[in-house]
């Protein structure tokens, strides 16, 4: 094949020589055609780019939208404010305030104990704690191992020390493995399942497959984690902190940064610690009246959850609503709402109305502490309610607490809750340990015996720790309405109540009271016995002198299905539905499975436990004509703009007993009051009071039966008893001395706490009344010195005088209101002799008046200031004041 040849390339003038070539000009057609084109094509770009843009901004507008929102806008939830809780009056009880919280994503922390160390001293935090918080896997443990374990750990590694170090120098092996093998030992050996011999080659293979893994792996077999903890993106550091604090810490990554830029400046690395810590706002709760009405208020939770009390019955009203709205992010991550917010968004919940009032429950209180102190009581409540509209004005429980340190007091608790649990589980185990087979093997011929005693040892375990529990009551739990109690002899009022509205006893019957033993001839022998021994006695002597024997009788006349309708028509057994969370209905069984004994009883408030709502409930049916009102603690709720959005009207829940029934009963209780009453201790010179005590004992904690140590010493009353305003219920939970009662050192309370409520209502005394209007003006003054001897003709006809050789009977005149000379003067003319106590007028005498008595007969007539607090007239005068005519009704209703 022949060679192709090359061609010869082509040689060029010389520059030179070279001529130009002539351009031929362009045709101007030829430029239209090209304007043309382009024009052309500019207008279908044009078109088409128009066109897509009108099927962008039309047809798929919408999805285009959507898909922008889903790239850079966020839906964001806005929470009200929690609203307030205030007393009836508008005092704050609860309100949420602004506090701070400081957080850190974890996987952004470059040195975890550079910014742990740099946090530490602007949050008062111990730095280790902080560390942890950031990434505890990483954290250094401030506290030695060794003292983390038990005594017995520490005996057996000293005991086995000698013996580790010879056997790792014969065999070579490491110490460090011995320690790791008794670590995981240790571990294991803490459940007692797994204390046996098996669990020794367990161990050793785990403590191989972590030295080998840890060769595998060049990591250290100390720090090895089998199960590593996911990564956190979020964590919180501190929360409630003050504005304070935040400054402080923005002063400091302020300082944190400049110090950087100059260290860059100069050509250094350098990372700010506090770069990845944010603050953010949260509320919280805030409790301006400390431990006032703490249990009833309850608390809230980190979320703004409500937990207990009023903050949990009324959370779904308290938190608000939820506001959905649209927001984006600017470059610094602060929120921007492109909508706005929505026009109903009053950003503040309801604020929730509670009828208490703060000055009682403030009184209350704190007469209630010093009763349980002065006493060395457990615990003990007070509540008082307004007859006529059922409405709760105090509720007073002790011990107390502070809401605003609720988490250190829970804390304090922890131990007893921590024991509690523990011997739970041993509870269990010992029940799991008596199916498991190596029992037997383990104890042969005698293992039935080992598991008796040592049940017999955790039974006694657990009794100490329930005696010991018993003396530190939960002072956040809401005595008043949690707790039940037997009422003891306050219940004989309920008893005569249903008596009288039967029909079956009258005023003027007369009971045999045994003479203080009464036998009931049951299967059982039992014998009722009464403290005060009487022969016989009316209904008045029966509730003055508490009797049991006379409210047994009355029991067994009304009988079981009887006496417990009219129980439970008093609320007894049932809730009251006042709106408390967790409010305990009591404990009255049914009729049916009374025997005889229980039956009388019951008549005097044995075998039955009832709450203290319900008692001041019932006794206020009695004062407000029989008619049972539900109780009332929220009274109305009001929006962010003030305007009442729910008004809690009171409800009558039905009729007791009669009007009637319930007038004489409150009468009877009158009695109770007197100088020679179990309830005299609760007289108040002011008001006239009704009421009654009761002494109650409690089930015993560890067996059947009732303790001899442990009583309940209660007291409930109303008051004015012509026309009561209020009633007030209080429970003395276990005082400590020997002489106890609910008149020695309930009734007391009651008087205090009643004194004060009446007079901070402005409820006008019925005795100073009068007196202090004559004193203002000198012509009613005048008037009623001029009426004195119309009184003294109308006393004179009511009982005449009699021949005291005659020995006739006669009525006792009504000596209230009258002063000492006038008491004397119509004393001896009508035939009688008094013997006076104390000063003022008299407020009391022993022997009901209009009750026809023998000749002669000695009264007792009580007397007490009642001076108003105005001062009286510069000149006084020597005649004495006329007997003041006192509100009441008829002569001829009964006067106890």
């Amino acid at each position: 094949m022949s060679p192709r040849p090359t061609a010869k390339p082509r040689k060029r003038p010389p520059a030179s020589n070279a001529r130009p070539q002539r351009v031929e000009p362009i045709a101007t057609t030829t430029v239209q055609k090209r304007m043309l084109v382009v024009a052309v094509g500019l207008a279908i770009g044009l078109t088409l780019a128009t066109a897509r843009a009108v099927v962008l901004q039309t047809t798929e507008s919408a999805a285009l939208q959507r898909e922008a929102a889903r790239n850079y806008v966020r839906t964001s939830t806005l929470d009200d404010w929690r609203g307030d809780i205030l007393d009836r009056n508008g005092a704050l009880l609860a309100v949420t305030v602004h506090r701070w919280s400081v957080t850190v994503d974890p996987t952004l922390i470059e040195e975890p104990a550079e910014t742990a160390a740099a946090l530490a001293p602007i949050l008062g935090m111990p730095a280790s704690e902080v560390h942890e918080r950031i990434d505890p896997a990483t954290a250094k443990a401030a506290v030695d191992e060794a003292e983390l374990r038990n005594p017995a750990s520490q005996l057996a590694r000293a005991l086995s020390a000698p013996m580790t170090r010879l056997l790792a120098r014969m065999w070579g092996t490491p110490k460090a493995s011995f320690d790791r093998r008794l670590d995981l030992l240790e571990k294991f050996f803490q459940l007692e399942q797994l204390q046996n011999r098996a669990v020794f080659g367990l161990v050793d293979r785990l403590a191989e497959a972590a030295e080998h893994t840890a060769t595998a792996l060049s990591a250290d077999v100390d720090k090895l984690r089998f199960f590593p903890t996911r990564g956190r993106r979020f964590a919180y550091i501190a929360r409630d902190l003050d504005d304070q604090t935040v400054r402080e810490l923005k002063q400091a990554r302020a300082a944190a940064s400049r110090r950087c830029r100059e260290l860059k400046q100069a050509g250094e690395r350098c990372v700010n610690p506090l770069s990845r810590v944010w603050t953010r706002p949260e509320p919280r709760r805030y409790y301006p009246k400390r431990e006032l009405a703490a249990p009833l208020l309850g608390v809230v939770g980190r979320e703004s959850r409500g937990l207990s009390g009023i903050e949990r019955s009324m959370d779904a009203i308290l938190s608000g609503r939820q506001h959905m709205v649209s927001t984006i992010k600017d470059s610094h991550g602060r929120r921007i709402f492109l909508d706005g917010l929505p026009d109903d968004a009053a950003l503040c919940g309801p604020s929730v109305e509670l009828t208490i009032d703060q000055q009682i429950q403030s009184v209350a209180e704190r007469e209630l502490a010093k009763a349980c102190l002065a006493s060395g009581a457990r615990a003990g409540y007070a509540v008082v309610m307004r007859v006529d509209t059922g409405e709760v004005l105090a509720a007073a429980n002790f011990p107390s607490y502070n809401p605003n340190t609720f988490q250190q007091w829970f804390s304090d608790r922890q131990p007893l809750k921590d024991e509690r649990l523990a011997l739970g589980q041993r509870r269990h185990d010992l029940a799991m340990s008596r199916e498991w087979a190596l029992n037997r093997r383990a104890f042969p011929g005698h293992h039935e015996t080992v598991e008796r005693e040592t049940k017999a040892a955790l039974e006694r375990e657990v009794d100490a720790f329930v005696e010991f529990q018993h003396g530190f009551p939960n002072a956040s739990r809401n005595t008043a309405f949690l707790d039940v109690y037997e009422p003891g002899s306050i219940t004989k009022v309920f008893t005569v109540a249903a008596a009288l509205e039967e029909g079956l006893v009258s005023l003027g019957d007369v009971f045999d009271l045994e003479d203080g033993d009464w036998e009931l001839h049951d299967a059982d022998d039992n014998v009722i016995h009464d403290l005060s021994r009487q022969a016989e006695g009316d209904l008045a002597l029966i509730l003055k002198k508490s009797s049991n024997i006379g409210a047994g009788k009355i029991a067994f006349m009304l009988g079981a299905e009887t006496l417990e309708r009219y129980l439970r028509a008093f609320g007894f057994g049932a809730r009251t539905h006042s709106g408390v969370p967790g409010e305990a209905k009591g404990i009255l069984r049914p009729s049916a499975q009374w025997v005889p004994v229980e039956l009388a009883n019951l008549g005097f408030g044995q075998g039955m436990a009832v709450t203290g709502i319900q008692l001041v409930t019932a006794v206020s049916a009695l004062a407000n004509d029989g008619k049972l009102m539900r109780p009332i603690v929220v009274r109305r709720v009001i929006d962010a703009r003030g305007r009442v959005t729910s008004d809690f009207a009171p409800e009558v829940v039905r009729q007791v007993v009669s009007p009637k029934t319930a007038r004489t009963v409150i009468d009877l209780m009158r009695g109770v009051i007197e100088p020679d009453g179990t309830g005299r201790r609760a007289y108040i010179p002011e008001y006239p009071v009704a009421g009654k005590t009761g002494t109650g004992q409690k089930p015993h904690l560890r067996k059947r039966g009732y303790s001899e140590q442990m009583w309940v010493n209660t007291f409930f009353g109303v008051a004015p008893a012509d026309d009561p305003e209020l009633a007030i219920v209080v429970l003395v939970d276990e005082p400590s001395g020997k002489r106890h009662g609910g008149g020695l050192i309930a009734a007391p309370t009651f008087k205090r706490i009643m004194a004060f409520a009446l007079d901070h209502l402005g409820v006008p005394s019925p005795y100073a009344t009068a007196r202090r209007q004559a004193w203002l003006d000198p012509d009613v003054l005048a008037k009623r010195r001029a009426d004195g001897d119309a009184v003294a003709d109308d006393l004179a006809v009511l009982a005449p005088p009699v021949d005291l050789d005659a020995q006739g009977s006669l009525p006792v005149p009504d000596f209230r209101g009258q002063t000492m000379d006038r008491v004397r003067a119509r004393a001896a003319e009508v035939g009688l002799e008094v013997r006076l106590f104390g000063t003022g007028t008299a407020i009391a005498q022993d022997v009901p008046p209009h009750t026809r008595v023998p000749a002669g007969t000695v009264l007792t007539v009580t007397f007490a200031s009642h001076a108003p607090s105005l001062h009286p007239p510069a000149a006084p005068t020597d005649e004495a004041l006329p007997a003041l005519p006192l509100p009441g009704r008829g002569a001829a209703e009964v006067r106890r």
